[in-house]
């Protein structure tokens, strides 16, 4: 699961062991409370806004060092509070400018990750939660047993959230293959990565 900050990060700011089980028990909690403040997941983001770690960094200093306080922040500090302030104000502009709040991800697939008995001469389908950029074709590959390139022809439709591809040639029978998806993007440049595989009859 995705924090707004690494446990590398916190532990840093902590000064403490990456480890610790009160810092990785606050995370979850402090992005939970920062979401409800703003009004935005801010982890759902491929790259992390810098005021969301700012915030989180301040938040979860607060409740590490007084636990009785964890889930509330009773009189905002000064930094924390103004910090806050711009990331609604940001939650805002984004929601505005059509930035969806929910990350990225495959909705369904044409086969199913572990599917054995698909025809030879299925086109495999990719259906995405968002509009695609035209260079989620790229970050596609079609892979056999060995791993080696199968050839195919990727399109997007009109919606650009489905992707299709098309081998040009039959693929061979009970054999096994893998859609490798590496840092697809869509139209926002929030990226996945995945892997589905998949065995024919």
């Amino acid at each position: 699961m995705t924090n707004i900050l690494t446990a590398a990060e916190a532990a840093n700011v902590l000064r403490c062991l990456t480890t610790d089980a009160l810092m990785l028990q606050l995370l979850p909690q402090v992005d939970d409370y920062i979401k409800t403040a703003t009004g935005r997941d801010w982890t759902a983001d491929t790259t992390i806004y810098p005021k969301a770690k700012a915030a989180a960094q301040m938040l979860l200093t607060m409740w590490y060092e007084n636990p009785s306080m964890t889930g509330n922040a009773g009189a905002l500090q000064g930094g924390l509070s103004a910090c806050l302030t711009q990331l609604e104000a940001q939650a805002l502009e984004l929601e505005s400018s059509g930035v969806p709040d929910a990350a990225l991800t495959i909705v369904t697939s044409l086969p199913k990750d572990g599917n054995d008995d698909i025809a030879i001469t299925a086109n495999l389908v990719l259906i995405f939660s968002h509009a695609m950029d035209t260079t989620a074709t790229s970050a596609v590959v079609l892979k056999d047993a060995a791993g080696n390139t199968v050839i195919t022809v990727k399109s997007l439709d009109v919606t650009k959230k489905i992707l299709t591809v098309n081998p040009t040639g039959s693929l061979t029978a009970d054999a096994a293959y893998t859609l490798v998806i590496t840092a697809a993007a869509d139209s926002y440049g929030r990226t996945i990565t995945d892997e589905i595989g998949f065995t024919t009859a």
